[in-house]
């Protein structure tokens, strides 16, 4: 099983034929039915944002990229958990549920947040670069130490927090 696509060459995967499973130290392995199977393979998400679980492409430890599955929802059983769980790992966001306390200092703004996976305090430097209007009062916030937070609608929050927002946005 080695017939391994050339490099550069866009190949969409049928997901009947792709199978995703963990190796026995944890990396992903991918076997493309018949043809090859790659022992530690990497995926991601081509627009993380906006469509998190369509087009994910397909690398092999060389950082070549085999291909695309069009969709997760069309992987079957084991594969589709498998890649899943690895890109919730890889696309490890928490969405902002509660802006506690909002503060600017010297350019800089201190948030502290409570999220979906607990409560946050992080810094954000040059808010104008790092906090990103995603339509519909969505946010993506980035923060000093490349940590990346969700708000599903900033307008949602208190009037002080929406009115800093709104300064950016």
């Amino acid at each position: 099983m080695s017939n391994l696509p050339e490099v550069g060459e866009l190949h969409y995967f049928n997901p009947k034929d792709v199978e995703f499973s963990y190796s026995p130290f944890g990396a992903l392995r991918f076997t493309l039915k018949d043809k090859y199977c790659v022992l530690k393979a990497d995926a991601g998400c081509c627009f993380p944002l906006k469509k998190p679980d369509s087009y994910i492409w397909v690398k092999d430890s060389k950082n070549n990229e085999l291909g695309i599955i069009l969709s997760l929802d069309e992987l079957e059983g084991n594969s589709s958990k498998c890649l899943k769980d690895y890109l919730y790992k890889r696309y490890y966001i928490p969405n902002i549920t509660t802006v506690k306390k909002l503060s600017e200092e010297f350019g800089l703004w201190y948030f502290e947040t409570l999220t979906d996976r607990g409560p946050r305090d992080f810094v954000v430097k040059d808010p104008r670069q790092n906090i990103i209007n995603l339509g519909n009062g969505r946010l993506l916030i980035i923060d000093v130490d490349s940590n990346r937070f969700n708000v599903k609608d900033y307008t949602t929050y208190t009037s002080k927090v929406v009115m800093m927002f709104d300064r950016l946005v």
